[in-house]
């Protein structure tokens, strides 16, 4: 199966993190573009109380997880040479 445009190569990462974690030193080799397709990248439904390991993270609201974690997966990216894509599907607890 072709990859769409403008892409290259395409990573399936399930959560936020695991792909910059896990392939940080294969991405940059890649030919490029690449993207980072997190399939749990969606937002927790409006007024979810926060998970109890988000909670443990220091995080006091779903919402905060989530903001926080897609900025440190994007900056991630960024500096992998690849472009975020989020599929919009909460996180399990979230579900």
């Amino acid at each position: 199966m072709p990859v769409p445009p403008p892409w290259s190569t395409l990573v399936v990462s399930p959560h936020f993190d695991d792909a910059a974690l896990s392939l940080a030193g294969l991405l940059p080799t890649l030919p490029g573009p690449p993207a980072v397709v997190t399939v749990h990248g969606g937002p927790p439904p409006p007024g979810a109380p926060v998970s109890w390991w988000d909670s443990v993270c220091g995080f006091t609201t779903a919402a905060e997880a989530h903001r926080v974690r897609s900025a440190e997966d994007a900056r991630a990216c960024e500096l992998l040479g690849a472009e975020q894509v989020l599929i919009d599907h909460p996180d399990g607890p979230y579900v």
